[in-house]
């Protein structure tokens, strides 16, 4: 028993006398994005004593993006990323391959967050932003004809639970769960009779089963 409080009297030592990470004015990081989604559904319907089972891809998403951050004040926090997007939706199998629509997007992302300490190292850091999306979608109507538009769009969001661990002065995780944003979407296609129809989309969404963990590396 003696031995135990001792060997956990050392580990909180130890813990206490790690140096303090603050996020200090002039502070910089880099960080980098990879997010990806994708695979396989197996749906069975029965109908009395006949069942049927048929396997489908599910929506494919990927994301890579950029990020720079600066402290312009202390725990005030200014950052840009930049990043690229794909969305493919199955909507047609062939005895080849599905076809799908896809979306790909270019994103530019402005966000500003205030980082309030919890621990040395802990911070809660509630985060807001924008993002400006310019790209096309592309209807595959055949295997061998498709049918390309361009698309632009715009939303704004609010990360309410967010936080971030310095594990190190040059490296930290951070992890945000939950949001909610607002964003429309516009695009223009060909009618059957040689016009055009312009569409726009608008949208707000609350997250809750979201999740995004991002690692920062501190210049």
């Amino acid at each position: 028993m003696y031995c135990m409080k001792r060997i956990t009297f050392i580990v909180v030592a130890m813990l206490m006398s790690l140096a303090s990470f603050a996020q200090a004015k002039g502070e910089k990081y880099v960080a980098g994005t990879f997010r990806g989604d994708f695979g396989t559904q197996k749906t069975t319907y029965q109908y009395d004593s006949y069942s049927n089972t048929s396997s489908e891809p599910t929506n494919t998403s990927l994301v890579v993006g950029l990020e720079y951050g600066h402290f312009v004040v202390n725990n005030l926090r200014l950052s840009v990323g930049v990043g690229v997007s794909y969305l493919g939706v199955p909507i047609e199998e062939t005895n080849i391959r599905w076809l799908r629509n896809k979306t790909v997007s270019y994103v530019v992302n402005p966000n500003v967050s205030y980082y309030v300490p919890l621990t040395d190292k802990l911070y809660y850091a509630p985060e807001i932003g924008a993002s400006f999306e310019s790209g096309s979608i592309k209807d595959e109507l055949t295997l061998h004809k498709s049918y390309t538009t361009p698309a632009t769009g715009w939303s704004i969001y609010a990360h309410f639970f967010a936080l971030e661990y310095r594990v190190s002065p040059k490296v930290a995780l951070g992890m945000a769960i939950g949001s909610f944003s607002y964003g429309s979407a516009s695009f223009t296609m060909d009618d059957s009779w040689g016009g055009s129809i312009h569409y726009k989309v608008n949208q707000a969404k609350f997250n809750f089963n979201n999740s995004n963990i991002v690692f920062r590396y501190y210049l």
